[in-house]
């Protein structure tokens, strides 16, 4: 039995084939990349409507600044969040980074104490027959939170009243992104199973007539059951390719596309810190095509190799039993079923040492 070579050309190549198959069917091709995008414009708003949320309804803390020429210099880069007086700056408390804090507190100009900002007229005046410290501005009064247990329960659900609506509103619109995300999901899965098992069928196809056209020769030098195996197996191996890999690596890209453009908005700094393991993660990636090829290479041709042997002793088990070679060909199938027990090792262990690593590195 002759060993086969594992295919090393270049990607650039079998994707280029694979394309001549995929290409007359670009109309829902070009209709999956659409769902994919608006899959993953949703996965990117998600985390997005959460955060907004949370800082504008449910915590809406903020720090008081002594209002100088410093402060007014250290939050210059947060303008649109600051709100001046003419003795302070309030600004939200998970706005200043910690070097910002430290450089305040250096010269005394913020305190610990929070407050809440409270907005409209019907604010003001629910709050003047409390006897509280409040800070007026042009977009609301300020309060301090030590101050919050002086007012009633009824009247904190009226200057709630506005920040429980649009936690509600944001809570459908969020079930509702859930609910497109399901339907739009569905549809991606359908059609791409469409494509894929269109494109398979017309490979299958030419496959079966290029068998059909080799010479009697090429049979007897090639074992049936490896033939069958790349009919089978290999084909397999495709749909999956078609079903998960493309279409999971082009939500993935998209999406950590749309979450470094966030990252950048929110904290040039923090993403630029991210980015420095850009590199080692390219590198691994580099490092895991290389071995993990390798790997998979292995165990197609080792399971190649257990059905044809297979294949040959089950139609020649006669002949077998004639020259009572039994012993033979099970302590040849065992060492070559082994060699497919270590290729599926080897596999197993180069996905146990990448994936931790990459697990590792996104706690970094």
């Amino acid at each position: 039995m002759e060993d086969e070579k594992l295919y090393s050309g270049a990607d650039k190549k079998i994707f280029s084939k694979l394309w001549q198959y995929g290409s007359p069917y670009l109309g829902k091709i070009m209709i999956i990349f659409v769902l994919v995008l608006v899959l993953s414009g949703i996965q990117i708003c998600l985390p997005l409507i959460t955060k907004k949320v949370v800082d504008n309804y449910m915590e809406r803390s903020h720090l008081r600044l002594i209002r100088n020429d410093k402060s007014i210099e250290i939050t210059n880069q947060h303008k649109s969040y600051r709100i001046l007086t003419d003795q302070f700056i309030f600004i939200p408390s998970n706005i200043l980074s910690k070097e910002e804090y430290l450089r305040l507190e250096e010269d005394s100009l913020i305190g610990p104490e929070k407050y809440i900002l409270f907005k409209g007229d019907e604010s003001v005046n629910l709050l003047k027959k409390y006897q509280l410290h409040i800070t007026k501005t042009a977009q609301g009064v300020f309060i301090p939170y030590s101050e919050i247990p002086k007012i009633s329960q009824d009247d904190i659900r009226i200057l709630r009243s506005n920040d429980l609506k649009n936690v509600k509103l944001f809570a459908l619109i969020y079930v509702g992104l859930l609910i497109f995300t399901f339907i739009f999901n569905y549809f991606q899965v359908i059609m791409m199973a469409l494509v894929s098992e269109n494109v398979l069928y017309d490979l299958r196809s030419d496959l079966t007539r290029h068998l059909m056209s080799l010479s009697l020769n090429f049979f007897n030098n090639n074992p049936i059951g490896r033939l069958v195996t790349r009919v089978t197996n290999d084909i397999d191996a495709l749909r999956e390719l078609f079903t998960d890999v493309l279409v999971y690596s082009g939500k993935d890209i998209i999406t950590v596309i749309g979450i470094f453009i966030i990252m950048f908005r929110l904290s040039i700094k923090l993403s630029i810190l991210v980015l420095g393991i850009i590199p080692l993660i390219f590198f691994m990636l580099y490092l895991f095509q290389k071995y993990a090829r390798e790997a998979y290479g292995k165990v197609r041709l080792t399971l190649a190799k257990v059905n044809s042997f297979l294949s040959e002793s089950i139609s020649g088990i006669s002949l077998v039993q004639v020259f009572n070679q039994e012993e033979k060909f099970k302590d040849d199938f065992g060492k070559i079923n082994r060699d497919y027990y270590k290729a599926n090792l080897y596999q197993l262990l180069i996905f146990s040492i990448f994936r931790p690593l990459i697990d590792i590195l996104s706690y970094v």
